[in-house]
């Protein structure tokens, strides 16, 4: 009888290890070439732009914030976090948008990172206006008498705006709308 509770315990603690979790997952870090896709700044500079007619849109860096998923249990005997991920959260916005309830008008950055994968979501002031990549790229683009290199392009068709272009480390540089363009000022 010994024997037989010996050998149950023996199994159960085998089943008990077998069954625990093996925490391979590491802590989510941002490489510095993840975070080339937010400008420099810190929260409350702000960005002037300009269109054809002189009028003029300020632009505020409201959020800059990286955080990470809490650990959960994956498994009976361990502690090791089952979704690890990253999250950094970036909006860049201005003025609230008429009739929206709250909608303000700029571009927001969203990364998550889970298992050194590297996600990106951007959003145009609506929710119909996210995407996850830029269409294409102009080796070079001249706002206000200003040279950039490597801008990204995202072509759109909604919340009135028509195109973005944008620069890794700085950020928004012109945005076109149905009714015209509105240029970085510097």
């Amino acid at each position: 009888m010994n024997r037989t509770i010996l050998s149950l315990l023996f199994i159960s603690v085998v089943f008990l290890i077998a069954g625990c979790c093996n925490c391979t997952n590491e802590e989510q870090v941002f490489s510095s070439s993840d975070l080339e896709w937010f400008p420099e700044g810190e929260v409350g500079d702000s960005i002037v732009f300009e269109n054809g007619n002189g009028e003029t849109k300020t632009l505020y860096i409201n959020t800059k914030e990286e955080y990470f998923s809490k650990e959960k249990c994956a498994g009976p005997c361990c502690t090791c976090p089952e979704d690890n991920a990253a999250f950094y959260d970036f909006q860049f916005t201005g003025e609230e948008i008429p009739n929206t309830l709250g909608i303000r008008e700029g571009l927001t950055i969203n990364l998550t990172k889970t298992g050194n994968i590297l996600q990106k979501t951007f959003s145009w002031s609506c929710i119909y206006g996210s995407f996850h990549d830029f269409d294409s790229s102009l080796d070079t683009l001249t706002v206000n008498n200003k040279l950039y290199r490597d801008v990204l392009v995202k072509n759109l068709d909604v919340c009135q705006i028509r195109k973005i272009f944008f620069c890794k480390k700085i950020g928004l540089i012109r945005f076109d709308y149905v009714d015209g363009v509105w240029e970085r000022m510097e």
